[in-house]
């Protein structure tokens, strides 16, 4: 969450000056965030599942993350670290992009998409 937040938060100030729809802002910085996070820690989440596979297997997984990593690089390259992260990336582009889009319209309140989206009228 702290890679999807510190992204999103750059990239609104810096995009912020280029349009006038917070919403569209919040949405697309959101769904850039939520793909850099799954790309920073998705590689880590592969190791963690095979080692936790080749347990149930009753290979033994005796070997630390290190000798892992280093084994499926050898074996199936680097892009063996980001196997399957299509699907990944997809669900974090959406959700992460609905998360901070209602979070902006929630902390802002009337004046995200003006006072008649919530009601706020007497405000």
């Amino acid at each position: 969450m702290a890679i999807s937040l510190a992204v999103y938060d750059r990239l609104s100030m810096s995009l912020s000056k280029l349009s006038d729809s917070p919403f569209t802002i919040a949405l697309v910085c959101g769904g850039i965030a939520g793909l850099a996070a799954t790309a920073a820690t998705f590689p880590i989440n592969v190791v963690q599942r095979r080692m936790q596979t080749e347990g149930r297997k009753g290979a033994g997984c005796r070997r630390g993350m290190r000798q892992m990593v280093s084994e499926m690089v050898e074996k199936e390259g680097v892009g063996g670290l980001y196997r399957g992260i299509q699907p990944h990336c997809l669900k974090a582009v959406v959700g992460h992009a609905t998360a901070f889009a209602t979070f902006e319209m929630v902390k802002n309140g009337s004046t995200f998409l003006g006072n008649q989206a919530f009601g706020l009228q007497h405000l």
